[in-house]
């Protein structure tokens, strides 16, 4: 699967997480539900200044895209956040601008 993520070009990209958010820390007081696993998702930072999720769900082309942050210049990579046990996501961010930020992801 091809699809233009930045117009002018990606640095960096990380894998979303396998897991749902606050795995942990849902009760499971129905025994019959099954667990789902949440879509697959990248995050990617490029030389537009942006930051963005990309969601992947059966059938769709291009994946779903959303803008979850923006820098003054460059983003030279991004790394979502590995821990589980949270109620949202956690992705970081670095760039050109001298910045590395963390964006909350509900």
């Amino acid at each position: 699967m091809n699809f233009v993520a930045h117009r002018e070009g990606v640095n960096g990209i990380s894998w979303g997480p396998s897991t749902e958010p606050a795995m942990l820390t849902k009760s499971s007081q129905n025994e019959d539900k099954k667990f789902s696993l949440p879509q697959k998702r990248i995050v990617s930072g490029g030389n537009d200044k942006h930051v963005k999720i990309w969601e992947f769900r059966e059938g769709d082309l291009p994946p779903r895209e959303q803008t979850i942050g923006l820098h003054d210049d460059w983003v030279r990579d991004v790394a979502w956040c590995s821990s589980i046990g949270l109620q949202f996501d956690m992705i970081s961010s670095c760039s050109e601008d001298k910045t590395c930020k963390v964006w909350k992801h509900d």
